[in-house]
């Protein structure tokens, strides 16, 4: 429960973090300003990450349930 309490936790950050990110992105859009800056880029690729990081995190939750429902 430990470890699923963890990656819960670092899963609500990192969702948290890209989703923050997105918004910055389309208030942007959505006043008219390019996205066609290197920051634009920078905040993307971080956003990707994080939710790449979410992923592994959901793959880790999946993982421990699987080892816990093998040990019943």
């Amino acid at each position: 429960i430990k470890e699923i309490r963890y990656l819960a936790g670092l899963m609500r950050q990192n969702c948290h973090d890209a989703s923050w990110r997105m918004e910055r992105l389309l208030s942007k859009v959505e006043q008219g300003e390019s996205l066609d800056t290197r920051s634009t880029y920078i905040q993307l690729r971080e956003a990707r990450d994080e939710l790449q990081q979410l992923r592994r995190g959901i793959e880790g939750i999946q993982k421990l349930c699987e080892l816990e429902s093998d040990d019943c």
